[in-house]
């Protein structure tokens, strides 16, 4: 059985289309020398549960992470630190580095017909998300930037997948996402997407894996 013709790629955006763990990898560092966390996935899913009414728009980003910190009990002056570091990390905002052979596939992709879109789980609005994007060469190439801040809905909620196929003017089964996070790529596969994993844990299970970006191209092209 031939596989179905993916016209619409539906991309997240960060630990996707480029390295997004610098500042969890510092904070981590950090927590870890008080023992407060043993692996860098323990802290990510109880961050990402403050982080996710940020992503909703319905509490500031500063806000989540002042939860989070009080939520581990740390020293005033320690938690008072950390945010202070943090502000300066965040308002450095250097720009965007790509993955290697993000470019040349987001062209190619572009060039033989496919329509490209980002599904972003984010405290920026689509304007925001476009601006970065553009910083880093790519802006254009999306024809829908679906952010969680402007719709309310985060991955793996099915109503995301939809709206930015919708986006698109592409049903499901002629989409596939391209994500890391198991969740996420279980989220598009239950809504009928098919799912490409890249930059992903040793152990996660998708319709596709790909060591390299450029390799999207083999799964999309030769369909």
């Amino acid at each position: 059985m031939s596989k179905p013709l993916y016209k619409g790629l539906i991309f997240d955006m960060g630990d996707v289309l480029y390295d997004a763990s610098g500042w969890r990898l510092w904070l981590f560092g950090v927590l870890s020398q008080l023992r407060l966390f043993s692996t860098f996935q323990q802290m990510e899913q109880i961050w990402e549960s403050y982080l996710i009414n940020a992503h909703k728009g319905l509490l500031s980003w500063d806000e989540a992470l002042k939860r989070f910190l009080h939520s581990l009990e740390l020293p005033q002056s320690k938690e008072k630190e950390i945010i202070s570091a943090t502000t300066s990390y965040r308002s450095a905002q250097k720009p965007l580095i790509l993955f290697d052979g993000v470019q040349e596939t987001l062209r190619q992709l572009i060039n033989h017909g496919r329509k490209l879109a980002v599904l972003s789980d984010t405290e920026s609005p689509s304007s925001v998300v476009y601006q970065r994007l553009a910083g880093a060469g790519i802006g254009d190439h999306f024809e829908g930037i679906i952010c969680s801040f402007d719709t309310g809905t985060c991955k793996p909620d099915p109503t995301a997948y939809f709206t930015a196929c919708k986006s698109l003017d592409i049903p499901a089964k002629n989409c596939a996402f391209i994500g890391h996070d198991q969740e996420e790529l279980d989220g598009a596969s239950n809504a009928g997407i098919t799912t490409i994993a890249f930059n992903h844990a040793p152990d996660v299970k998708a319709d596709y894996q790909v060591g390299h970006f450029t390799e999207i191209l083999d799964v999309v092209l030769c369909s």
